[in-house]
């Protein structure tokens, strides 16, 4: 049941803990691992514009705004979501974007208990 408190309210609580190694169950885990598709650009040169710098800007460097036109970035890979986000508010129909369903970004964010070459040699 939800309880409620009230100022001045505590609830007191006595609880036992058995040391283990984790090797039961998932709670023990050097990190995470998250899988996104990539984000598919098509840029559509007769929207583009001077105002078009600030969607180049907004991409967190997978565009580039140069000489008038606006270009990808091949060297700068996001996922779809992360680009429709960062792209929501400042795209005119520049950029038109869809999720690559042929490219998956894994990522992993290690906890610092194992190395990355630990992790993934463990895993």
């Amino acid at each position: 049941p939800i309880t409620y408190l009230n100022e001045n309210q505590a609830i007191e609580l006595e609880a036992k803990a058995q040391l283990g190694t984790g090797k039961e169950h998932t709670k023990w885990s050097p990190g995470r691992a998250t899988h996104a598709f990539a984000a598919n650009i098509t840029i559509n040169p007769k929207s583009v514009t001077k105002d078009s710098k600030k969607v180049a800007d907004a991409s967190k460097d997978a565009l580039v705004f140069s000489a008038g036109k606006l270009s990808v970035n091949k060297t700068v890979i996001l996922s779809y979501d992360e680009l429709d986000a960062a792209l929501d508010s400042v795209n005119q129909g520049e950029v038109t974007l869809e999720p690559d369903r042929n490219a998956i970004i894994l990522s992993f964010e290690n906890w610092g208990q194992l190395s990355h070459k630990q992790a993934f040699e463990t895993a």
